[in-house]
């Protein structure tokens, strides 16, 4: 449940919100269980803001993950391409 409402709240126009939102994702983060799920959303957050090195690193990490998918990695590669 928090995952899914941070992920949402994470793209709101609400700056607190925002922040509440990524300190909770980065905090599940640290669940092995959770990382996958929790990347997404923070790799986008890091691109709307246009930190590129940041998200590039995230999505490094996102996409060495076993739960990757084809898609996943197609996204790593536009990141590559923006940077």
């Amino acid at each position: 449940m928090q995952l899914e409402l941070a992920a949402v709240e994470i793209r709101l126009a609400d700056p607190a919100a925002r922040d509440r939102a990524r300190e909770t994702l980065e905090r599940l983060r640290e669940n092995p269980r959770l990382r996958h799920a929790t990347l997404r959303p923070l790799v986008a957050d890091r691109l709307d803001r246009g930190a590129i090195s940041e998200a590039l690193g995230l999505a490094r990490e996102f996409v060495n993950d076993p739960e990757t998918t084809f898609q996943d990695r197609l996204e790593y590669l536009a990141i590559l391409r923006a940077k």
